[in-house]
């Protein structure tokens, strides 16, 4: 008997959610509404916050399966669960990772898939729909070109499997996101780790944008030279990734509080989904437009 599709897909992984927790593993979450606003937190476990239904489905044999979020995301939660807990104990203990040169690529890899696997990372997107019906117009014009109208519905059929316009937008979506880019590869490999730590008493905060591109005043793409990649893996510390060709950026760094409010402001502001061990600082954030 074939496997039940997984239908529930996290787009910020439990694992990395569950580093966010209180005491008794629970998150204030908050999420915007039909109004673009943020709701009233709520206190929720890991399993039932950060998930979109089907955001990861595709199509095999003409037929929905969860494959990429079963093999391909789980690959990378589990290496995520294999290495967060690591880091974070040693950060905790004021020290600095020490990590193997194979896997700082594999997690310099797995950040820039965190920030690629938000909603956020396709700027105006306008849906799966949108884009299942472009792509079925595309293909209703070729066949009718090629086969003519009498065996236009044939082939349509053949090629998507009768699915609807956003299982099909939705296949091309995610598919598009997994394919590999050597110029953008190139770029990660220029990229150095080094780390900021909150300040006392202060916390980052977990948004559905994972990581942030932050281009410091240019523009927030690889190609920016004083481009950052930034993702909190606590409430205390963030990695950051970034050109430091001469070595001079210290590998541990405490951020000012003005600093800590503009990387929480933006990660609000970029995201529709928040969450935090301090209800107080949801709550803050949630006020912001």
């Amino acid at each position: 008997m074939p496997s039940k599709r997984a239908k529930r897909h996290h787009v910020v992984p439990q694992i990395l959610q569950h580093q966010f927790t209180d005491a008794e593993g629970k998150i204030w979450y908050s999420a915007r509404n039909d109004s673009n606003r943020y709701s009233t937190p709520d206190r929720r476990s890991p399993k039932g916050a950060f998930w979109i239904r089907d955001y990861y489905t595709v199509l095999e044999d003409d037929k929905l399966s969860s494959i990429i979020e079963s093999d391909f995301y789980g690959a990378v939660d589990n290496f995520l669960g294999r290495t967060l807990p690591k880091l974070n104990t040693t950060l905790r203990a004021k020290s600095v990772p020490n990590i193997a040169t194979d896997t700082l690529k594999d997690l310099r890899d797995v950040v820039f898939e965190m920030a690629k696997r938000t909603p956020q990372f396709i700027p105006d997107y306008e849906g799966d729909e949108s884009l299942g019906n472009t792509a079925i117009e595309e293909v209703t014009k070729l066949n009718r070109e090629v086969y003519g109208d009498k065996e236009q519905s044939q082939v349509i059929g053949t090629g998507f499997g009768g699915q609807s316009a956003t299982a099909v937008g939705r296949d091309i979506r995610v598919r598009a996101t997994l394919l590999p880019s050597p110029k953008c590869e190139e770029a990660l490999s220029e990229l150095s780790l080094r780390w900021v730590s909150a300040p006392p008493r202060k916390s980052f905060v977990l948004s559905d944008v994972i990581a942030y591109r932050i281009g410091n005043g240019g523009p927030n793409g690889l190609s920016n030279p004083r481009f950052e990649l930034w993702m909190p893996v606590s409430p205390a510390h963030c990695m950051v990734w970034l050109r430091d060709p001469n070595n001079q950026v210290s590998q541990l760094t405490q951020l000012q509080p003005s600093h800590l409010r503009q990387i929480n402001e933006y990660a609000a502001r970029r995201g529709s989904q928040i969450a935090s061990h301090s209800r107080e600082l949801v709550s803050s954030l949630s006020r912001q437009k």
